[in-house]
Order: structure tokens, then sequence, then C-alpha cells
């Protein structure tokens, strides 16, 4: 008992109780100023350290010790009096009622002041089912780390996408707001999301920093704020696991197969994920041959890392559409993706994508795509193919639905809303066409396409005079898109205007002499022209070619006054189409 009588003489445990209290003040000041100030997620970790190893320090010091009114003096050279070791008491209780009153003062400001918004922001389950990840910006001057901030946005906005009780707007949406002027709530607003996510990114070496605020989408003020430290290498990882975190901010319960879509690869070293991205960046940049050459040394490097693969197929499948012959490499690309990890959503929608367009190996083509959104259900790209598959195929309600979700991922997109703007005209919703197509622009301002679209709902409507009014204006700087213009012909005979359709026709007919138009767009424009004999030689050479937008001939309303003839039953069967020609 003299031991503790020793202590309690020497104000040992005064000493401890003042150091600990303190500690704590320090360590709750620091968990708020941390994260502000930008500083790495091992500062706090440090911290906590040093102040583990400052206790017995005190607590060596106050034995030694003690504080008179002379200052600081040895134990052992003066024994102090009762009065001065009451008056030193006294001292270090004040000191102790001093550090709790400040502690109960920071508890108060924090909660009630630093915080005071987030009890009126406090998601509810449901509240938020849309979400936008604005651009993240690049804290180091370099430009040529752009593309770092470029491809970190695009892989959180990828993670969170594998959540399907969450729509995530699409990267080309919110790309529209990098540097805005806007505010948070305003940008919410135009692309219809109940809270946005925005950030920064720092390169230290191959160390990146990424800091992340959530933002209810109706206020300035941030409810989360988190920042982390991790290899570039193992960026994938920690990607998925603010997914995670986001989703239990906003109140979403993850399901079993949320939890599996959301578990990453494998770290990969900093230099191939840095090829990645750039790789990326730079083909999103219109620099198409410098990504793919970044991302085959990619693959080159880490051979067996399937991202890699995943990237190349996707920059080869955009090369193919005007250039065949990246399409073999295209699909060796995404198989050995899928070899080495089975769950690659865009390995399966590569795959899906050629089958659908280039190869017309249907069944392939809703597997792939179908399993593309199984793993990935915001995987835009696969919704939108789907899409077009049952445009095709003549299911349009299930075209429609799937359109709807393309434009609530990207309510920005003219070229998404015109696409959905067709399904409902060759649906025979003409009305709703119209709403989905019309911009609220005057015909020479609108793209072809959307002009076109409106063109097919006026002439759906019976209203044969602005349907010639947007024709004409497809057509207006001459023949740009073979495709459109064809299709352009089509509503001008719709109207009766047969003379101007078979000028169209013509004039194809002679572009054909000098570079290629795809026998497709000559059949659409012959039939046009009333040359039904013509329609069915082109008609036939397209099929055989299997060029593209020609199985639509099946289903488009335009040709339903063919389905009769034994010719067009004959070569709707050489496409081997999954539903019969006219199904709705």
């Amino acid at each position: 008992m003299s031991f503790i009588r020793e202590l309690k003489r020497r104000n040992v445990l005064r000493v401890a109780i003042v150091y600990l209290a303190g500690s704590w003040l320090i360590l709750q000041v620091a968990d708020v100023l941390f994260p502000v100030l930008q500083l790495p997620d091992w500062s706090i970790r440090l911290l906590v350290g040093l102040l583990m190893l400052g206790l017995p320090v005190a607590v060596m010091l106050a034995w030694a010790f003690n504080l008179t009114p002379e200052g600081i003096r040895r134990e052992e050279d003066e024994p102090t009096t009762p009065v001065e070791s009451s008056e030193q008491k006294r001292r270090l209780d004040f000191v102790i009622i001093g550090v709790l009153a400040a502690a109960v003062i920071f508890m108060v400001f924090d909660n009630y002041v630093l915080h005071r918004d987030v009890d009126k922001t406090v998601f509810e389950p449901g509240r938020v089912n849309a979400i936008a990840v604005l651009p993240l910006q690049m804290l180091n001057d370099d430009v040529a780390l752009e593309f770092l901030a470029d491809g970190m946005t695009a892989s959180l906005i990828t993670e969170l996408s594998k959540i399907e009780a969450l729509r995530v707007t699409s990267r080309t949406s919110v790309q529209t707001y990098k540097n805005s002027n806007l505010t948070l709530p305003e940008i919410a607003k135009a692309l219809g999301v109940d809270a946005v996510i925005e950030g920064t990114v720092m390169s230290i070496g191959d160390i990146v920093r990424i800091s992340a605020n959530l933002v209810p989408g109706d206020a300035d003020t941030s409810v989360w704020t988190a920042t982390y430290d991790r290899d570039l290498g193992d960026i994938l990882a920690l990607h998925s696991e603010i997914a995670q975190a986001i989703a239990g901010e906003v109140q979403i319960e993850l399901t079993q197969a949320d939890t599996e879509r959301l578990v990453a690869p494998p770290p990969v070293t900093a230099n191939v994920q840095n090829l990645i991205f750039e790789g990326q960046y730079r083909f999103r940049q219109s620099e198409g041959a410098e990504g793919v050459e970044l991302l085959e040394a990619a693959t080159i490097s880490a051979p067996e890392y399937a991202p890699a693969w995943t990237a190349l197929a996707r920059a080869n499948l955009s090369l193919g559409f005007d250039d065949p012959t990246f399409l073999d490499k295209a699909l060796e690309a995404a198989h050995r993706a899928l070899s080495l990890d089975e769950s690659s959503s865009d390995a399966h929608y590569v795959i899906g994508a050629i089958a659908f367009h280039n190869d017309w190996e249907w069944e392939r083509a809703l597997k792939g795509l179908n399993r593309a959104i199984e793993l990935n259900p915001g995987n835009g790209s696969a919704l939108q193919v789907l899409g077009d598959y049952y445009e095709m195929t003549g299911e349009y309600q299930k075209s429609i639905r799937l359109g709807i979700r393309s434009v609530e991922t990207s309510p920005n997109s003219v070229g998404l809303k015109m696409n959905l703007g067709l399904s409902y005209n060759y649906s025979g919703q003409y009305e709703m066409g119209l709403q989905s197509c019309d911009t609220g622009e005057s015909p020479s301002e609108m793209s072809r396409w959307t002009a076109q679209c409106v063109a097919e709902a006026y002439i759906g409507l019976g209203n044969t005079a602005e349907a010639i009014r947007y024709a004409s204006a497809v057509l207006e700087d001459g023949i740009v898109d073979p495709l459109v213009a064809a299709l352009g012909a089509l509503v001008l005979a719709s109207a009766g205007e047969t003379e101007r359709a078979t000028e169209i026709r013509n004039e194809l007919e002679s572009m054909s002499q000098k570079q290629y138009v795809s026998p497709t767009v000559l059949a659409y424009a012959s039939y046009a022209a009333g040359d039904i004999d013509q329609f069915f030689r082109y008609l036939d050479a397209a099929v055989e070619a299997k060029a593209a937008w020609v199985p639509w001939v099946a289903t488009v309303p335009h040709f339903r006054g063919m389905h009769d003839d034994s010719r067009f039953t004959e070569l709707v069967a050489r496409m081997n189409l999954p539903r019969q020609a006219g199904a709705n």
C-alpha cells in the first residue's frame, strides 16, 4: 500500500489521467483535421503510436520530478512539504478539469457545429437511387498526369455501377461538368441524381492519394469524407472498397451478387496500371494508335492480368467499327481476359457485340450481352447493344426498357435518346418517340440522326408536312451519312415525295461508284424509290455480306408491306433471326 500512497504523493496518477485525457482530445481533433488537410491514412496511426510511447515517459517524469512554484525540481533534491504537495494536487486538478472541459466543448462543437448538416441530410434507405461521380481533380501540377485522374474516375464509376440498386451516371455525361462553375445541387439536378461524389487525386511516386466527398443532391456540404493512400497497382481494390463504403453511407444493403461483383482483381505493378490508364485516356482523346500501343505494352508486362486484356479488347472493338481487321484482335483479347477472369463484364460485352453486329451469331450475342449486364448492371455499352438486339427482333417493350435505363445513366446523350425514340417509333408509340427525340432545336440545328427520328415520328402521326421538313433537314448539306440519307428517303417516300426519294437513291448509287456504300443503304433507298426488283438485288447482297443494319428490314415498319413476298421471307430466313420477322 505504501507504493500506492507514494504514487499519489508524487501525483503520478493525476499526471497519467491528464495525459490520457489530453491524448484523447488530441486524437479527436486529429480525426477531424487530418482528412481536411489531406494527410495520409498512416498519419493518425503514427500519432496514436507516439502518444502511446509518450505515456510511460510522462509517468516516469511525474515520478522523478515535482512541479513547484519555483519550477520543476527532482523529487530527491528536496522533499515537498504537505502544503506544497496540496498545492501541486490542486494545480493538477485544475489541469484535469481544464482538459475535460476542453474535451466536452470540442465534442459539442464537433457534433453540433462541424457536423450540423449531417443530421439534416442523413440518408434514409431508398433516398439515394442515383449517384454521379464528378471528374476527380488532379492535384499534381504535371498536366501529363491528367490521365491518372481520368482513369480513377472511370474506374470508380465502373465499381459503383456493379451495385444493382444504384444507378450511376456514365463517364461521358459527368465529363461535361469537369471544371464547371455550376453548384453541386445544379449539377445533381441536371443529371437527375440524388447524390454526388467529388474528390481529388494526388500522385506521390507509386502511391496515389484519393480524397472523396459524398454530397447530397440538394446540398453543398459533404456528409462523408475519406482519404485513402494506396499503391497504384492495387487501385482497383481501393475503388471496390470506396464503392462499398459509399453504399453503406447511402443505406444500400449489398446483395450477395453485389458483393461478388465487387471482388477486386489481384494487384499489379504500378507501371502496368499506369499503362492501362494512360492507354485508355489516349484512346478517349482520339489517339487510338497510341492508346492501343500502351495497352499492348500492359499485356506484355503483365500477361496474367485480366483488366489489361479487357481494356485492349475494348479499344480494338472501337477501332473495329471502322476497320474490321481489328475485330479478330478484340476477340482474342476478350477471350484471353475471360480465361484469366470469367467475371470481366466488358470482355463478355466485346464478344456479344461482335457476335451481334458482325457475325450474326444471335445466341452467342444474347448470351454475352446478358452475362455482361449480370456482372455489371450499369454496363452502358452492353445495355445499348442488347436494346438494339431486341429492337431488331421486334421485341420493342424490352428494347424500350433497356433504352430507358441507358438514357437514365447518360441523360445528356442525344444519341441514346434517339435510339430510344426509334424504338418507340417502331413500336407505334409515335408521341413517345417524338418526346424522346425532339431536342427543341430547329431541324437544321439537330443532328441528322435526331432529325430523322423526329421525321419518323411525324410520319407515324400522319403529319406529312413536318415529316418532310425534318427529313429534308437530314439532307440539307447533301449526303454526309449514306444510311441516314436512305432512311430519310424512306420517310419522304411515305410522305408522297417519291421523286425526291428517287433522287436520293440515284445520288447514293453514284456515290457507290467512287466509295464503298453498304448494300443495305442501297436496298433501303431502292425501296424508297419504288424499285422493288433492285431492292431485292441489293438486299440479297447485303444478307450475303452480313452488312450492318440489314436485319432490321424484318421489323422496321417501312418494309411491312413486303412481309408476304416470298423473296422477302426467303432472305429473312437466311439471316436466321431469333424471332419471326414482324413479331412484336
